[in-house]
């Protein structure tokens, strides 16, 4: 009888298993069942891998170890892998006197990014990411930081003397308890922490986490409700010498610093002491000793203690003399020290008497941009921490033809008959138009053709501009600057300029300290550098006109005199170094997916002929068709701001300050007030934006018709239909809202209800805690202004004229900067190797990170020094109130008639088609006015496709949460197929 094949692979499986077993003298024999063979091998792998990871565990714990040891040295430079470093990080000492900087190195041991590892929190927890840099030439090529990437570890000394030095936290612990919690140096206790209460253990937390100048001017005996005003102008939970200077003057405070500076030659301590604010009968004495700001008192501490730690811990007192090794307490001898004479003695021998903190133990300090507010006091409304906007003069009073007219891009410094000096703003300047085509070499973009053209602007506002003109050829960039005419100061305009300006920056120079690069998120709003006398300052159309350049030509076209761009068709994954100035075989373009549309644009500008095609030509056309539109459109663009607005586009940077400036000059501020410290904190946390969610927050799956239902122009629709910006200064109320509050802004608590039961039945009783109301009335400006603004963009629409793309720009940038966060980051370009790393150790105390975009510039980001931060946002929270009234108007109704929405995003919602009619008709019946329509406060099935008539819904849609959904989208009329297009968003 034959053997099967089963049969025949369980033999061999037997025989292997026995083989095996043998070869590793294993206790088996013939006659055993093959599962009990399989056992006893299966046994012998399982402890072989334990003892190979036990080993290979010994083996990188060992590696680990050592390279702790070298790190902690605090001296040169050591290189590891980034895993080992993320296992070991948590165990780095962090010295006062040194900074740690982390190099994230490629493939070829170049740098590729360097971070600031001491910079705040010493955390480097979120540099784990993915990342983007728009300016080294390789741009668009992600930083890819994985587990084995390569990172070097380097420490600094720190600069003597320094000004931008934050003292935030004392970075060592005691080797004996000294009893100096009340300055907050901390002996590492943590079997005492374990015996700890929940009450001692929060009140422990929040004192190592109060930045030392908040602690120390509290123990200094300086009022509470002071010190919470000071925090709130305080970011990033450092004290710089400049921020107490400021805080001293701001607070009526008069403060003495005495200043710990070790003589490294002589071991001797200069006591050096500084005074700010103005000199009264209360003096704040305050000492800093290694980065960290302490009260100066009275101790119950000899130095006899300090010298010896152990008699301190044997005794667990530190006010007494030693003799022949023993410790006294009653002596006539024994003299008690100060806090600064303890602290600064304990630093100058920290080597022997103190431990450096790691990571594991550094504090995470509170204030850190905006801290929260647990109550209001009356000291919180100052008048100096108001300030009028609006149309005012110089001393706070109106005066209508105060007018924000934005900034010249460049200015100048003169003197005037009495040699004094300032700068002026130069109003005569050139105006270029610019775009690059650039080819991939080993994942860089590099430019091999500019294209450009250059107008005078003089005090008039016309310019004529000349003809379009290129540069052809690698290294076609410096051609273009050195074309710019000598000893000329240059305004350059890109669309998307973050891209083309990157070819630029890397060969100008900058000015040291000065912030030349501003940036919005991701993106380029200004750049400023010089190359060889010519003054240059980039900004971005795109800040403006936040379009496709393609799109331009039809939202202005009378400015383009019927200027199109063909359908973008260029073949630039074909374009390298060795073919751009080549022409190039037909045959070649048989890899060029769109070839046909390629011959049609080539043969209309003679760029190609039966057997060849001219790249050099058709990427010039290309590129200046490009550089017209841009100019075309962006100056008609401008020319309708100075003939309706009477400002000029090129004095602002983006269309949000545009906008802004727009509403002040229409007067809709006057009378409003900006707001700081304590009352902006409080007015912040009522900032929230609209719902974004899937229904339930559940992913749903639907296959029936759904209708985008958007809102028109929303917040321009809530700034319509408020009573106007409120007028005058915030006043407090505690307990009750007072009667003739026009507006209010109030937390409260909810009472004796569970939030199962306000989510059931809505039926919440509340009680005011406290709160900010104002009672001047209303300024209805901004109504009218933007009722305005509609009704003509309406008119103009209907004419088909382009201005009405720039209204609808100008109305929905009209409250973002109401609510703009103080800026507290700002990057720096700065230019030669050596100049790079004097500017590295001066201003190390504010780098976050430093990246190299070539071997003589680097870009730095740093924290901005940041004493006041004024803002009108109680005005925006009016607005995002008004919004989110008109939406959950709607969408409370739609829930009482059922009506399913399935997603929310802020302006709007993904319901079923067939309510939408419901809806309409019960906001009919319930408010007496229409849902469905055009107008402001009205809404609109608003999915749209280009070429698409009739209606359009989607057919199939998948919600899997915020921000994260599939829907495919069908038309009844137009160029899109019954099966429809899918449209995915992924956060």
């Amino acid at each position: 009888m034959p053997v099967s094949n089963n049969l025949k692979k369980a033999q061999k499986t037997r025989s292997d298993l026995y083989k095996f077993a043998k070869s590793h003298n294993l206790d088996v024999n013939w006659k055993m069942t093959t599962s009990n063979m399989e056992k006893v091998v299966n046994t012998f792998k399982q402890t072989k891998v334990k003892t190979i990871v036990k080993t290979l565990r010994k083996v990188k714990l060992n590696n680990d170890t050592a390279s702790l040891k070298a790190i902690n040295k605090t001296t040169g430079k050591v290189e590891m892998q980034l895993n080992r470093f993320e296992r070991i990080r948590k165990d780095i000492v962090a010295p006062a006197d040194k900074k740690l900087l982390l190099h994230f190195k490629g493939e070829n041991g170049s740098v590729l990014k360097t971070y600031h590892l001491q910079d705040r929190l010493i955390n480097i927890d979120n540099l784990y990411i993915t990342e983007e840099n728009q300016y080294s030439s390789g741009a668009d090529i992600e930083l890819d930081i994985i587990p084995t990437s390569t990172v070097e570890i380097e420490w600094l000394n720190n600069p003597k003397h320094s000004r931008s030095e934050r003292k935030n936290f004392f970075r060592y612990l005691t080797k004996a308890n000294y009893n100096l919690n009340d300055f907050q140096v901390y002996y590492d206790d943590w079997e005492d922490r374990f015996k700890m209460t929940i009450v001692e253990e929060n009140s422990y937390k929040e004192q190592r986490e109060t930045p030392c100048f908040l602690f120390a001017l509290t123990q200094a005996g300086v009022d509470e409700t002071i010190v919470k005003s000071i925090s709130q102008t305080m970011f990033n939970s450092g004290a710089t010498v400049d921020f107490i200077r400021k805080t001293a003057n701001a607070f009526n405070l008069y403060i003495s610093v005495k200043q710990y500076y070790p003589k490294s030659d002589t071991g001797r301590v200069d006591n050096n002491i500084s005074v700010y604010g103005v000199k009264t009968e209360n003096l704040i004495q305050l000492g800093s000793v290694g980065q960290h700001l302490f009260a100066i008192k009275p101790t119950q501490i000899t130095k006899a203690a300090l010298d010896n730690p152990t008699l301190v811990s044997q005794h667990q007192r530190a006010d007494f003399i030693v003799k022949t090794g023993k410790a006294y307490f009653k002596s006539n001898r024994i003299k008690l020290l100060d806090s600064y004479e303890v602290i600064s003695y304990l630093y100058h021998h920290r080597e022997t008497l103190l431990d450096p903190i790691t990571q594991t133990n550094v504090p995470e300090l509170l204030n850190n941009n905006y801290q929260k507010i647990e109550s209001l006091t009356e000291v919180d409304f100052d008048a100096s921490g108001f300030k009028r906007i609006g149309r005012v003069n110089s001393n706070g009073e109106k005066n209508e033809t105060t007018l924000n007219v934005g900034r010249a891009p460049f200015k100048q410094f003169t003197r005037d008959n009495n040699g004094i000096g300032k700068f002026v703003e130069v109003n005569e300047y050139n105006v270029i138009y610019f775009d690059f085509e650039t080819l991939v070499e080993n994942n860089e973009h590099i430019p091999y053709c500019v294209s450009y053209c250059i107008g005078r602007k003089t005090e008039s506002n016309a310019i004529q501009f000349s003809k379009t003109k290129s540069f052809y050829g690698i290294g076609c960039e410096l051609k273009f600057l050195n074309d710019l005419p000598r000893k000329s100061r240059n305004l350059l305009w890109a669309h998307n300029a973050g891209f083309d300006c990157r070819f630029i920056l890397k060969h100008l120079s900058y000015r040291k300290n000065d912030t030349n690069l501003i940036e919005s998120g991701t993106k380029l709003k200004q750049a400023h550098g010089f190359f060889y006398g010519r003054e240059i300052v980039i900004k971005d159309t795109m800040s403006f006109i936040a379009s496709k350049l393609a799109d331009m030509p039809e939202m202005f076209k009378s400015s383009c005199n019927d200027m199109a761009l063909e359908k973008e068709c260029f073949p630039h994954k074909l374009v390298c170094k060795y073919n751009h100035l080549l022409l190039w075989p037909m045959d070649l373009l048989d890899y060029y997916e769109e070839k046909e549309t390629l011959i049609a644009n080539a043969t209309k500008i003679n760029a190609c002929d039966d057997k060849y095609f001219d790249c050099e030509k058709y990427a010039i056309h290309y590129c200046e068709r490009d550089v017209d539109v841009l100019r075309n459109c962006f100056e008609a663009f401008r020319k309708m701001f100075i003939d309706r607005f009477n400002i000029d586009v090129y004095r602002f940077m983006s269309m949000p300050s545009l906008a802004y400036a727009i509403q002040h000059n229409e007067g809709c501020f006057d009378y409003c007030y900006a707001m700081n410290g304590n009352v902006l904190a409080f007015v912040r946390d009522a900032i929230v934006g609209g719902r974004v969610m899937a229904r339930d927050n559940e992913k749903h799956h639907i296959q029936h018709k759904l209708a985008d239902f958007d809102a028109v122009s929303l917040y321009p629709s809530g700034q319509a239909e408020l009573d106007g910006y409120i007028r005058g200064k915030p006043k407090w109320f505690q307990n009750t809202i007072p009667n003739d509050a026009d507006y209010y802004i109030a937390r409260v608590k909810f009472e004796s209800i569970a939030l199962e039961d306000i989510i059931e039945f809505q039926d919440v009783k509340i009680s005011i805690m406290e709160g900010v109301y104002w009672n001047e009335g209303f300024n209805n400006q901004i109504v009218l202004t933007i009722k305005s603004l509609f009704e003509e963009r309406l008119k103009l629409k209907k004419e088909g004229n382009p201005l009405q793309n720039g209204i609808k720009l100008l109305m929905n940038s009209a409250y973002g900067k109401l609510i703009q966060k103080p800026i507290v980051k700002q990057k720096v370009l700065v230019s030669d190797e050596k100049s790079i790393l004097e500017y590295t150790i001066k201003n190390i105390n504010k780098m976050i990170s430093r990246t190299p975009i070539t071997d003589d510039l680097a870009l730095f980001e740093e924290h901005k020094a940041l004493s006041e931060h004024f803002s009108p946002a109680h005005l925006g929270v009016q607005v995002l109130d008004s919004s989110k009234h008109i939406m959950n108007t709607v969408m409370c109704l739609a829930e009482d008639i059922d009506a399913k929405i399935w997603y929310q995003d802020t302006d709007s919602m993904h319901i079923d088609y067939d309510a939408v009619s419901r809806l309409a008709d019960a906001f009919r019946k319930k408010y007496n006015k229409e849902l469905v329509g055009k107008q402001m406060g009205q809404f609109h099935v608003d999915f749209d496709l280009k070429g698409s008539e009739g209606n359009i819904y989607a057919k199939e849609s998948i919600f899997l949460g915020t921000l994260s959904l599939l829907e495919r989208i069908v038309i009844d009329v137009g160029r899109v197929g019954s099966n429809g297009v899918l449209l995915l968003l992924v956060s």
